[in-house]
């Protein structure tokens, strides 16, 4: 019961964050949102989401371990995994101004999360600034970034291309595609995407401290495995 506990919480993890990023994105859309600000916002955070749900329903159900292994464990999956499992199918260019300037960031922002964590706490003050360096990180992003049309095709995919059966039922009964059913369409699908990580995360959670305690490893242990690659499904 423990593991279908655990693989009820992944499936929604991952059919949250995918709804979740699939209906703000066509949402954004609609609204004109630049592509740039789209990808640095919407995409990002949706497909992090996951492990932001995670972490923090570990912190609050007393777990800390598992939100500090989650965060760890989905970095080196995302490089290991994720790139090297897309290298393998097909090469990747490197911008060179990515090799430069975000590749450095990336470094900077582990070696100062080693930092903060060498005490053994992350305090309030600590969180604080780790987040306004992220809102300056994407403000700079946004504005060094504005002429850069790179990207525009990588968000491409609109509940068009998910729901062409929901189209066709609008059609039977004799409704049109507005702008009020693209509306509607994105916002259900964003909230269908958050009760999905919310239920997802706290299933996940239960499943893996009773796994983590049955097998007699530490909570951060499955944080850094068994969560940090379901977490990181989305970003796959």
């Amino acid at each position: 019961m423990t593991y279908l506990t655990v693989t009820i919480g992944l499936v929604l993890l991952v059919a949250g964050g995918e709804g979740l990023v699939r209906g703000a994105v066509t949402l954004a859309q609609r609204l004109s949102v630049p592509p740039l600000v789209i990808g640095l916002t919407v995409v990002a955070f949706g497909t992090s989401s996951p492990e932001l749900v995670v972490s923090l329903d570990a912190v609050i159900s007393g777990a800390p371990e598992i939100a500090v292994g989650n965060v760890v464990g989905s970095n080196i999956a995302n490089i290991l995994l994720v790139l090297g499992l897309s290298a393998v199918i097909v090469p990747i260019s490197c911008v060179e101004i990515s090799k430069r300037h975000d590749v450095a960031i990336m470094f900077a922002v582990t070696l100062g999360f080693i930092a903060l964590c060498w005490s053994g706490q992350l305090l309030i003050w600590q969180g604080a600034v780790m987040i306004l360096l992220l809102c300056g990180y994407l403000a700079w992003s946004y504005y060094s970034g504005q002429n850069d049309d790179e990207g525009i095709e990588v968000i491409s995919s609109g509940s068009d291309s998910i729901l062409p059966w929901f189209y066709r039922w609008l059609n039977k009964i004799g409704l049109k595609r507005g702008f009020a059913t693209h509306l509607l369409l994105s916002l259900g699908f964003i909230v269908a995407g958050i009760a999905g990580l919310v239920v997802g995360a706290h299933f996940l959670i239960e499943g893996s401290i009773e796994i983590a305690v049955a097998a007699g490893v530490s909570k951060a242990t499955i944080g850094l495995s068994l969560i940090a690659l379901g977490t990181s499904l989305p970003e796959l």
